[in-house]
C-alpha cells in the first residue's frame, strides 16, 4: 500500500506528533508498504528520533500539498492545526482518511478513521469508525520493554531526568531544577532538542548534565538510567510508561489534560503547571514522596499500566486488516503477569462482556487492579492470557473449588473468531494443576459461549424446575470425582 502521513513539528507543539508517526511509519514498514512522510514544520530537529528508513519530507501541506500526483490508499493525519475544511479537502482526494490525536476533537468528515488514545476505555463501541483507548499510544521500539522491577530498588533517590519538550519555550525546566536542588544533592540530566548558549551556561553552573538532540536509542537509554523522571504529560509520557520509569508529569497545555486523566487515573502523579498558582508547591510534595524506594517501585508498576508500547502496531495492524493484507496471526497462551492487569480490565469491561457477566456494572480501574494483585498471590486462582503476535486479547481465570476449577472467559471484540477462546480452554485442560473436572457457568442467552463449550466436550446441565438457577452449567471431566462446585468467584 502507499501511506501518506502527514504531521507537524512547530516550536509551540513540541516533536510529539512526529514521534508517534514515526513509530506508526516503523510498522507500516516493517509490513512491507510505502511511507510518504510529511511534516509541517520543524526543520531542525533531528532525523536521529526517527527510524532511519524514514524519509522525511518537509512541506506546508494543510495548504499547499496535493494528495492527486500519488493516489495514496491511507491518508493518517496527526495535527492540531488542521481545521475540518482541511479535512473535507483531503477526504476527497484519498480512498481513506484517518485522524490520530490525544485530544477531545470536534466533528470529522464522513467515514474518517479516528484513532484517539486519551481515553481509558479502550473501544467506544457508540462511534464507530472511532478506535478509542491509550493501548493505541504510538510508541518508539526502543521504548517497548517493562523493566519496572528493577527500579527503586536503590534506596536513595540520586539521578533525575528532566525533559520538558522540544526546546521548554514556556522557560519551566529551571523552575523544575531549582526546585529539585532545593531539597537535596541529586544527579540531574537535562534532555533538550536544541540550546542556546544562555541555557549551556545555566547548566553547567548549576552542576545538570545537558543530552542535546538525542536518538530513540539514546533516549530509552537515558530513561533507563534514571531513578526519576520529570516530563509533561504528552507522548514522551506514554515513552515512560511503555519502560515503566517513575515520572512526574506536568501539565503545561490544554491538550495534555485528557492524558493527564488517565494518568492520574493509574496513580501517577500530575502537577499542573498551566497556571503559577500552588505549582511549585505540588510538584515538591509529590517530588519529596518519591524519594522513598517503595514508592518508586509502586509508582514504576502504575506506570506500567499506561500502555503496553503496542499502539502504533495496533493501528498499523488495524489497517492492514481493513485492507485484508494483515499477516498470518499466532496465538499463544501463557499464565498472566503483573503487566497483564490494565489489558485484563479493558477486555473485561467491554460492554458485551459486561452484558454476560453476573455482575453487569462497568468493573472501576482501582478496584480491578487490587483485585488482580491480590489474584496473583492467590495459590486457589489462576489467570491464562491468550495472545496474538504478543498481543493480549483473551483472559481465562481459574477458580479453585475443592478438587474443581470454575472457569470464566473473555475475549476482545476483535479477536473473536480466531479461535482465541478454544486456545485458552485447551490449555487449560492440558495444565497439570487440573486434576478433577472444569466447570463453566453460562447464561442462557450466551450462545457462542454454549455452542464453544459443547464443542470442546462439556456436558450440558441445564436450568430446570428442581434446580433453578440463573446459569446453565457445562461440564469437563478430567477424572471422575463424585463432588459438586460451588458458584463462582466474580470481580
Amino acid at each position: 500500500m502507499n501511506i501518506a502521513i502527514l504531521t507537524e513539528a512547530l516550536p509551540e507543539r513540541g516533536l510529539g506528533h512526529v514521534v508517534r508517526c514515526g513509530a506508526i511509519a516503523t510498522s507500516f514498514l516493517n509490513a512491507g508498504h510505502k511511507i510518504q512522510f510529511i511534516v509541517r514544520g520543524g526543520r531542525a530537529f533531528s532525523r536521529e528520533i526517527l527510524d532511519s528508513r524514514i524519509t522525511v519530507c518537509h512541506q506546508e501541506w494543510i495548504n499547499d500539498f496535493k494528495l492527486v500526483e500519488v493516489q495514496f490508499d491511507i491518508v493518517l493525519v496527526d495535527s492540531y492545526e488542521v481545521g475540518r475544511g482541511d479535512l473535507q479537502k483531503l477526504r476527497g482526494e484519498t480512498k481513506v482518511l484517518s485522524f490520530l490525536t490525544d485530544f477531545e476533537n470536534k466533528g470529522f468528515p464522513d467515514n474518517t478513521v479516528v484513532f484517539r488514545y486519551s481515553s481509558s476505555v479502550f473501544f467506544d463501541y457508540t462511534a464507530l469508525p472511532e478506535f478509542v483507548g491509550s493501548s493505541l499510544a504510538p510508541v518508539r521500539q526502543a521504548f517497548l520493554q517493562k523493566d519496572h522491577q528493577l527500579r527503586g530498588r536503590r534506596h536513595r533517590l540520586k539521578s533525575i531526568l528532566v525533559t520538558l519538550g522540544a526546546d521548554d519555550y514556556r522557560g519551566l525546566t529551571q523552575e523544575i531544577i531549582q526546585t529539585i536542588q532545593k531539597n537535596g544533592s541529586f544527579r540531574i540530566t537535562l534532555v533538550v532538542v536544541k540550546t542556546n548558549p544562555s541555557l549551556v551556561k545555566w547548566a553547567k553552573e548549576h552542576s545538570v548534565s545537558l543530552r542535546i538532540n538525542l536518538s530513540g536509542k539514546e533516549l530509552a537509554r537515558q530513561f533507563r538510567k534514571t531513578d526519576l523522571c520529570i516530563t509533561t504529560a504528552g507522548s514522551t509520557a506514554y515513552e515512560l510508561c511503555s519502560l515503566a520509569v517513575p515520572s512526574i508529569l506536568l501539565l503545561v497545555v490544554d491538550n495534555q489534560v485528557l492524558n493527564g486523566k488517565i494518568f492520574h487515573e493509574f496513580g501517577v502523579p500530575i502537577c499542573d503547571f498551566r497556571s503559577p498558582e500552588n505549582r511549585t508547591l505540588c510538584f515538591e510534595e509529590a517530588f519529596l514522596k518519591l524519594s522513598t524506594a517503595q514508592n518508586r517501585v509502586d509508582l514504576a508498576a502504575a506506570m506500567s499500566q499506561g500502555t503496553d508500547g503496542r499502539g502504533a502496531e495496533r493501528i498499523a495492524g488495524t489497517w492492514l486488516r481493513i485492507h485484508g493484507l494483515a499477516t498470518q496471526e499466532q496465538v499463544e497462551v501463557c499464565p498472566a503477569c503483573a503487566n497483564d492487569s490494565w489489558w485484563m480490565w479493558q477486555i473485561n469491561n467491554q460492554p458485551d462482556v459486561r452484558q454476560m457477566a453476573f455482575t453487569q456494572k462497568s468493573i472501576p480501574w482501582l478496584s480491578h487492579k487490587q483485585w488482580f494483585k491480590k489474584l496473583l498471590r492467590d495459590r486457589n486462582r489462576r489467570v491464562l492470557v491468550a495472545t496474538i503476535n504478543k498481543i493480549p486479547v483473551g483472559v481465562l481465570k481459574l477458580d479453585k473449588q475443592e478438587e474443581d476449577y470454575v472457569i470464566s472467559i473473555a475475549v476482545w471484540y476483535e479477536a473473536r473468531g480466531k479461535h482465541v477462546g478454544t486456545r485458552l480452554i485447551e490449555t487449560a485442560k492440558s495444565q497439570n494443576f487440573v486434576t478433577s473436572r472444569l466447570i463453566a457457568h453460562v447464561k442462557p442467552e450466551n450462545a457462542a459461549s454454549a455452542r464453544m463449550f459443547d464443542r470442546l466436550g462439556f456436558s450440558f446441565s441445564p436450568q430446570s424446575a428442581e434446580n433453578p438457577r440463573p446459569f446453565d452449567v457445562y461440564v469437563w471431566r478430567k477424572l471422575n470425582p463424585n463432588h459438586h462446585a460451588g458458584n463462582e468467584k466474580n470481580e
